[in-house]
């Protein structure tokens, strides 16, 4: 199911605030506020106000660009503390979990994760008939061998990433080669026949912006060998959790 991509704004009530840990999870991760605007394509003035302790109000749009590019929670960056007017300052814990939850579901709906149910036996054995998957719809610069879910002539696939752009994939012997080098593949596959890039593609090199994939299952799987190298805009999401 796809979902229409929307701004959702959170204000604090009167003596509330939201706690905002992004500097520390930041640092945690030697990312500065300039590359990470870069990054997510967000003006450095807002990642500057979000970068602060404490905040009024929220975009949980930009919040959720945010995770994805620190691979983290978005309850890990804000938590909502409903302040108590009280000398000791006790905080109603309840409706902070309580909000920390609800959060953590419209984040699950909106347009940054979903999840997908795996048909047939293709990424088998990593990933089996029915099972569920979670995969996150950013689009963010992928890696060879990411998980990825696909649409080609309408019906979506969940294969993996071999090939990039730039690059000349060939096998030999079951042994993958890119560029003419031997890289090793850390994953569980059955056997593949030999093949180079111009068996499958017209390109002696992929092209800007296309992708080769393949299954797990190389003996039963209906990947690029049959439909040829994908482009980029065919990829629906990256599979983050089986």
């Amino acid at each position: 199911m796809i979902y229409k991509e929307e701004t959702l704004i959170w204000e604090a009530a009167t003596y509330g605030y939201f706690k905002i840990n992004l500097k520390q999870i930041m640092k945690d991760r030697n990312i500065s506020r300039t590359k990470l605007s870069k990054i997510t394509h967000i003006k450095y003035d807002i990642i500057n106000k979000y970068y602060n302790d404490r905040c009024k109000r929220i975009d949980l749009g930009t919040i959720a660009k945010i995770c994805s590019v620190l691979n983290c929670k978005i309850q890990d960056i804000i938590i909502y503390i409903p302040k108590i007017e009280r000398s000791d300052e006790i905080y109603n814990t309840k409706k902070i979990i309580t909000f920390t939850i609800i959060i953590s579901v419209i984040l699950c709906k909106l347009f940054v994760i979903d999840v997908a149910k795996v048909e047939g036996n293709s990424m088998n054995p990593l990933l089996k008939n029915n099972e569920l998957v979670l995969f996150s719809k950013i689009k963010n610069n992928y890696s060879r061998f990411d998980i990825i879910i696909l649409k080609v002539n309408n019906k979506y696939y969940i294969k993996r990433i071999i090939g990039l752009e730039g690059e000349t994939i060939s096998y030999h012997n079951n042994e993958l080669f890119v560029n003419g080098k031997k890289i090793t593949e850390n994953f569980n596959t059955t056997k593949v026949n030999d093949f180079n890039l111009t068996d499958i593609c017209p390109y002696k090199i992929i092209p800007k912006d296309k992708l080769l994939v393949l299954g797990d299952n190389r003996q039963n799987s209906y990947d690029s060998r049959n439909f040829g190298l994908i482009d980029l805009t065919d990829v629906y999401g990256k599979v983050i959790f089986k």
